[in-house]
């Protein structure tokens, strides 16, 4: 911009130019442990970084599996009094790392299912208090007949 005010718009091209030119023979520099060109190597083996999140994905996968169909709670990790919002960002967490696309444990699918399922319990209003009597010992009737 600097070039436009100062010389028009062919001080801008120029200045562009330039501009472009450094960036391009900054990356075109080759550095020691590089293989291509102002790319870095790429990693061999698994990273510190991605083997953590491998292990926290088996270990919620365990941890998920590990409890019944109907304890929706202990599956979203949540207290029984927590808001929506609440279960809304505890199931969003969960889903990064349980979602099938992006993890490749054993297990991951039935694991995002248990906990899509106690998602949809705890975020519908109506479904949460017919599953918090359920749990307290309460009959649900569902009958359009009962009164």
């Amino acid at each position: 911009m600097l070039g436009c005010l100062i010389k028009g718009a062919e001080g801008l091209k120029t200045f562009r130019h330039l501009l472009v030119k450094a960036v391009w023979e900054s990356m075109s520099t080759k550095t020691k442990g590089t293989r291509r060109a102002g790319k870095p190597a790429r990693p061999t083996g698994l990273t510190e970084e991605l083997a953590a999140t491998r292990r926290k994905q088996r270990e919620e996968v365990e941890r998920v599996m590990g409890f019944d169909d109907g304890s929706h709670y202990q599956i979203l990790d949540v207290d029984e009094t927590c808001s929506t919002k609440c279960v809304r960002t505890a199931f969003r967490n969960l889903a990064r790392l349980l979602h099938p696309d992006k993890s490749q444990i054993e297990g991951t699918t039935q694991a995002f299912m248990r906990l899509q399922d106690a998602y949809e319990v705890l975020t519908d209003p109506t479904k949460r208090r017919e599953y918090d009597l359920e749990r307290a010992g309460f009959s649900v009737h569902h009958s359009p007949f009962y009164y």
